[in-house]
C-alpha cells in the first residue's frame, strides 16, 4: 500500500512539472545544406620548360670527325636564319683548295675540246698544201723525162735502164703526193671521236669538281633552321664533342613538356587548360594542353626527395603558354615547372604522391 502511493506521488509530480514546462517554437521545416561545388580533378606531373619544336643539337658535317673549329660566327642569345653559316672548321682552307684544282681541270678539258675542234693552224695548212703542189710538178717533170727517154731509147740513144730509172722516179713522185694529200687531209679534218674523248673528259672534270665543292660545304655548319643559340658546346680552337657545336631553339614560342605518369595519361585530353608553376619563384602561368607524345619512356625531370621513383614511366605532354608567359620565361629554357592539368576521372597514388 505504501508503495502504490509513492508511484502515484510521483507520477503527479511529473505531470506537474511538464504542465508548467514553456513549450517549444516551432522550427519549421529543416534546410538541407547546400554541396560545396568540387574542384575540377588534376593531373599532377614535373617537366621543364622548352622552346616549340623542342631543342636542336647542332653538330659538324660528316666528314669533319678530326677537325676543330677555326671560326665562330655567332654568339649565345643571337637569333639566326635558316641556312645562315654558325662556324668554320679548320679543314675549309685545304678543302678550297681542292675545289680550285677542280674548277682549273675543267676548264683545262674545256681547252682540249677547243683544241680538238678547230682546224690546224694556217701556216701549217700552207706548208701543206704548197708540199702537195711541189710533188705535183715533180710529177710532170719526171713523166716529161720518161718520154724523152722512151724516144731516145727508141732512136738507140740510150740503154733500157735509164728508161727504167725515169719510170721508177714518176712511181716515187706519185706515192708521195698520196702522203701529201693524206696529211692535208688529216690537218682539215676535225675527228668525232676526238671530240667525243674531250666532252667525257669534260664530264668527269664537273663532276669531281662537283664533288669537291659538297666536301668544301662540310666544313661550315650551316642553321637548319631558324632560331635562337641557346648554348655553345665548341668555341674556335676546340674539337666539337658528343653535344656538337652548339643548342638551338626557336625561344619565341615556348612551351611547358609535362612527364605525366602512364597511368593517368588516359585522363589528359588536347585543348584541357592546365597551370604551369616555376619551380625557382612559384610563379603560375596558364596554357592549355598543345600534343600528347605516343611514346612511354623513363623521367627526365626529377624532384629533391631522395625516395621519389626515379624509374617511373611517363609520357611527355607539350602546354602550349600563354602570350604574356613567354615573354616572362624566354630566358628560363629547360627550367623545372610544376605542371597540373584539367582532367577528368580519380588521380592515380603515384602521380599525387610524386608530383612534389
Amino acid at each position: 500500500m505504501h508503495r502504490l502511493g509513492l508511484l502515484a506521488f510521483l507520477i503527479l509530480t511529473g505531470a506537474l512539472i511538464a504542465l508548467f514546462l514553456p513549450l517549444p517554437k516551432d522550427a519549421g521545416p529543416a534546410i538541407e545544406a547546400e554541396p560545396l561545388a568540387e574542384a575540377p580533378p588534376l593531373v599532377h606531373a614535373l617537366g621543364r620548360l622548352e622552346p616549340t619544336g623542342t631543342i636542336l643539337k647542332v653538330g659538324v658535317p660528316a666528314g669533319n670527325e678530326a677537325s676543330c673549329v677555326a671560326e665562330l660566327a655567332v654568339e649565345e642569345g643571337q637569333r639566326v636564319n635558316a641556312g645562315q653559316v654558325l662556324a668554320v672548321m679548320d679543314s675549309f682552307a685545304t678543302k678550297a683548295a681542292r675545289m680550285q684544282e677542280a674548277n682549273a681541270q675543267v676548264e683545262a678539258a674545256r681547252a682540249r675540246l677547243r683544241q680538238s675542234a678547230a682546224s690546224a693552224k694556217e701556216a701549217e695548212l700552207d706548208a701543206a698544201r704548197a708540199e702537195v703542189q711541189r710533188l705535183v710538178h715533180r710529177i710532170r717533170s719526171t713523166r716529161r723525162t720518161q718520154e724523152r727517154m722512151a724516144a731516145l731509147l727508141a732512136d738507140g740513144v740510150v740503154a733500157a735502164e735509164t728508161v727504167d730509172a725515169t719510170r721508177s722516179a714518176v712511181a716515187e713522185a706519185r706515192q708521195e703526193h698520196r702522203r701529201a694529200l693524206a696529211r692535208l687531209s688529216g690537218l682539215e679534218q676535225v675527228r668525232s671521236v676526238d671530240l667525243d674523248l674531250r666532252r667525257a673528259e669534260i664530264s668527269v672534270a664537273r663532276a669531281t669538281a662537283a664533288i669537291a665543292a659538297a666536301d668544301l660545304d662540310t666544313a661550315r655548319v650551316l642553321a637548319p633552321r631558324a632560331g635562337t643559340v641557346l648554348k655553345i658546346h665548341a668555341r674556335p680552337g676546340e674539337l666539337p664533342g658528343v653535344d656538337g657545336l652548339l643548342e638551338l631553339g626557336d625561344v619565341s614560342r615556348l612551351q611547358a613538356v609535362a612527364e605525366v605518369f602512364e597511368g593517368d595519361i588516359q585522363r589528359v585530353q588536347i585543348g584541357r587548360a592546365a597551370t604551369v608553376e616555376l619551380f625557382s619563384t612559384g610563379d603560375t602561368f596558364r596554357g592549355r594542353v598543345a600534343a600528347i607524345g605516343s611514346i612511354v619512356g623513363r623521367m627526365a625531370v626529377l624532384t629533391n626527395d631522395p625516395v621519389s621513383d626515379t624509374d617511373a614511366r611517363v609520357v611527355e605532354v607539350r602546354i602550349d603558354l600563354e602570350e604574356e608567359a613567354i615573354e616572362t620565361l624566354r630566358g628560363l629554357s629547360n627550367a623545372r615547372v610544376l605542371v597540373h592539368i584539367e582532367a577528368t576521372g580519380p588521380s592515380s597514388p603515384a602521380a599525387a604522391g610524386d608530383a612534389r
